[in-house]
């Protein structure tokens, strides 16, 4: 059984990143990956947990967790829409998977905090 969005869904989404007040870091994604901010840094679904942006600059917030919403595609599947091979799809491996998800395309981290 696959969820309408495990089938449909991508499976990474570009998120542009800066600072509010336009400075330049190094950042991480809660996966451990790190970019460079301003910049894009690919998301890529493997779960369901939150995706956070870490940061060590001390003028900025050390933690900003990015927006999501969820899919089409799992709004379908809770619809009990089926595959187009007739197979039920499962709800629960869109969640399990992190294809439910959508993540917003930018991300501003707040900067100026002291």
């Amino acid at each position: 059984m696959a969820g309408c969005a495990t089938m449909l869904g991508e499976d990474s989404e570009i998120l542009t990143v800066r600072a509010s007040n336009d400075a330049t870091f190094e950042a991480r994604l809660s996966d451990g990956t790190i970019f460079k901010v301003p910049g894009d840094v690919e998301i890529v679904k493997i779960n369901s947990h939150p995706v956070r942006i870490h940061v060590d600059n001390s003028d900025c917030l050390p933690t900003t967790t990015v927006d999501r919403q969820i899919s089409g595609e799992f709004v379908w599947n809770i619809l009990g829409v089926t595959s187009s091979s007739g197979i039920p799809s499962s709800p629960a491996l869109d969640y399990l998977n992190g294809k439910m998800w959508n993540y917003r395309d930018n991300l501003v981290i707040r900067c100026n905090l002291n």
